[in-house]
């Protein structure tokens, strides 16, 4: 049972309700050219019908701001990378190095008294279990995130080797906690140190940074 409009400025718009037969995909494609195009979906859900076109778009940018259906479509995603032929390891990041600026957050490193006018800053990365190993960036010590390591849950923390140094120098940065923000913020404990990666360019310094799930 489908329902199909043409909206105006030639855009197209469907709606299903049910679709027992499973021809979702026929419809979508017979309402819409999705060869090589630029796609903007809103209410993408858990990614269900965006897996089935986004082979045939040039780029696909898909909008869920519902949590739980977006944690559902990043899963549906990874599972399907997974699967394929010759792959042996996917995972998320929010943004890949050198592709843009990330900005950084203003950290509270426990036990830890900056010289005076010194910030305490670190470049904040969102990152799924494999993440990080995807891309080929190395694992210095300790554990890669999990795919249990969701944020709030256990507020771990994979950084790299340029925060261990500046704020654990000499120590060990493992099992050391700092957080995003003043007091109200809960604590993340360190359970990784990865490799420095350039992210802001191939000259630029590299700053302090986190990953967290």
């Amino acid at each position: 049972d489908r329902e199909s409009r043409e909206a105006g400025g030639g855009v197209a718009a469907m709606t299903v309700r049910t679709d027992p037969e499973g021809n979702e995909t026929a419809a979508l494609f017979d309402l819409v050219e999705l060869q090589g195009a630029h796609v903007l979906e809103i209410g993408a859900g858990d990614g269900r019908l965006t897996l089935r076109y986004a082979h045939r778009a040039a780029r696909v940018t898909a909008i869920e701001p519902f949590e739980a259906s977006f944690t559902r479509a990043n899963d549906r995603l990874l599972e399907e990378v997974r699967s394929q032929p010759g792959v042996s390891r996917a995972g998320l990041i929010r943004l890949l190095p050198l592709a843009a600026p990330i900005g950084d957050w203003g950290l509270t490193i426990e036990n830890y008294q900056p010289p005076p006018g010194v910030g305490t800053p670190g470049d904040w990365q969102i990152a799924s279990e494999d993440g990080i190993e995807a891309l080929g960036e190395r694992i210095v010590r300790g554990r890669g995130l999990a795919a249990d390591d969701t944020a709030g849950r256990d507020n771990v923390a994979l950084i790299n080797e340029a925060m261990a140094s500046k704020y654990w120098a000499g120590e060990d940065a493992i099992g050391r906690r700092f957080r995003m923000g003043g007091p109200e913020r809960p604590w993340s404990t360190v359970v990784c140190i990865g490799a420095n990666a350039r992210q802001h360019g191939s000259s630029a310094a590299i700053n302090p940074q986190f990953y967290r799930a």
